[in-house]
């Protein structure tokens, strides 16, 4: 008998301990996969804008419901009688102003036009409700009328209701037969200078402008059966009916996700970030995690620390080959096909140097379309491809970029250094930053000798890691006080 007891003391010391065990291993799973928080110590500002997102999913009727809490200080220096915000997914609503043009409407819409957008129910000033109207015929904005004036530097609380129908477009937001993707959803206060609230026209052309950092949290709900690109909360695993997703990014430029009900998940721990992998085929997604981790090793040695816990490759059903978001980047189905590996390696690396020259560092996407790409081009063949992968692969990217920049469309002479509406297309504008543009940033590698170039850009980096950046900073990095050698790079910009 004594010895049965101890037989059956120790079976249960050891089920404790395997429950403590599988406990403190899930609560480490949690704290480490929240998409968006940053690795390095950033966070927005004190007064930045905190955008609260409380969402439950409804893929039968592809639809999400939305509400959206928003703690805002008027840092504006004006008296504010009403708050404007940008409603970039009502661009989806008019066909006749679709977001495609006329020759990709069969291919935007395969499953046929049908309208997506927001429809509010109320909104809430400070708790009361409050005036509110999406004009006709500026659909694209929501203007808030306040019950008083808001002062400089004082604070104010908005909360709106809003159904988002999910249209079915293959872009950045919309679903087709596998994948839904959901980004520019949900309402983003408009920039404000010179005295009034600016809305900026929907394009497809690059990623829509986002004002300052601001500060992101939220929950999502979705059905247990509908994989997420956010890793789930503990808290709700046991529910078979739904799971739930919270979102913590204290400083983030936006927000976005994927989802399907097909997604394989591959995921890789790399010291302190987690990269994962959601891929409608096994083989694809193997592909896919080995190129993302061999250039997160090569870009992470040339950049610095990854600035996010996670990174997040997902694949989309869309016409869009690559979209960049914090900690995570959508990459078009097409490219996940065998025959596309060695385009797939490639938007997978350029998403993933984005991370740190276009979401770390903060652009203005309108403005400087070109300061993201130029620095992570050259990182991408620099560090990935010639350093990792060897001469053979790098020689045989650069000669397939450049063979595909020879083509008709990219024969350009608009200036580097443009804004996204001085480009007519967007073959255009590509052609003008990443091959023009790549070639370019070769010619200043060279110049200042490769160990100069790697320290300017790092430096480059460190210094505006979540904060604001324009091309003059970016060329004053490169160039310190050479005023010679600045005054070339500005003209081969086209900056001058």
């Amino acid at each position: 008998m004594p010895g049965r007891w101890k037989a059956l003391l120790l079976i249960s010391f050891i089920l404790c301990a395997a429950v403590a065990v599988s406990q403190s291993l899930w609560r480490f799973a949690e704290s480490a996969a929240q998409p968006g928080i940053p690795n390095v110590s950033h966070s927005a500002r004190a007064d930045a804008t905190h955008y609260d997102l409380d969402m439950r999913l409804d893929v039968g009727r592809m639809q999400l419901a939305l509400t959206e809490t928003v703690d805002y200080t008027n840092t504006t220096g004006d008296f504010l009688h009403e708050l404007v915000f940008q409603l970039k997914a009502n661009a989806y609503n008019d066909y006749e102003e679709a977001v495609f043009s006329e020759y990709d409407m069969g291919v935007g819409y395969p499953l046929g036009w049908a309208e997506g957008g927001l429809k509010f129910s109320n909104v809430l000033v400070d708790g009361e409700d409050a005036a509110f109207s999406v004009h006709p015929d500026d659909d694209q904005a929501l203007h808030i009328t306040l019950p008083a004036p808001l002062a400089p530097n004082a604070k104010m609380r908005i909360e709106m209701r809003a159904i988002v129908i999910i249209p079915p477009a293959y872009g950045p937001f919309g679903h087709s037969i596998s994948t839904l993707q959901l980004s520019e959803f949900y309402p983003v206060l408009c920039d404000y200078a010179n005295g009034q609230w600016i809305i900026e026209p929907y394009s497809l052309m690059t990623d829509m402008p986002r004002g300052q950092f601001a500060k992101i949290t939220g929950r999502l709900e979705a059905p247990a059966d509908v994989i997420v690109t956010l890793p789930a909360s503990s808290s709700d695993y046991e529910n078979d009916i739904s799971h739930v997703y919270d979102i913590m990014q204290p400083a983030a430029g936006d927000f976005a996700f994927a989802a399907s009900q097909r997604y394989y998940v591959f995921s890789e721990r790399i010291e302190n970030t987690t990269v994962y992998v959601y891929a409608l085929s096994r083989l694809s997604g193997q592909q896919a995690l080995e190129y993302a981790t061999g250039a997160f090793q090569a870009l992470e040695g040339a950049f610095g620390p990854y600035p996010y816990a996670n990174f997040m490759v997902a694949e989309v059903e869309s016409l869009l080959d690559l979209r960049v978001y914090p900690g995570s980047i959508q990459v078009a189905s097409a490219y996940f096909e065998r025959a596309a590996y060695e385009d797939l390696r490639w938007r997978v690396a350029l998403g993933l140097a984005q991370q740190w020259t276009g979401e770390m560092v903060d652009i203005d996407y309108t403005e400087d379309p070109w300061l993201s790409a130029l620095p992570a081009i050259e990182a991408v063949f620099r560090h990935y491809y010639l350093e990792t992968l060897g001469e053979r692969a790098y020689n045989v990217a650069v000669e397939a970029y450049a063979s595909e920049s020879a083509g008709g469309i990219w024969g350009t002479d608009i200036p580097i250094a443009s804004s996204m509406y001085d480009f007519p297309s967007r073959g255009a504008m590509e052609a003008t930053i990443y091959a023009r543009g790549y070639s370019l940033m070769r010619q200043m590698r060279e110049m200042l000798g490769d160990a100069a170039y790697d320290a300017a850009m790092r430096a480059y980096l460190e210094k505006f890691a979540f904060e604001k950046a324009g091309g003059e900073d970016f060329v004053h990095a490169l160039c310190g006080e050479d005023e010679s050698l600045a005054h070339y790079f500005r003209e081969e910009l086209g900056m001058v």
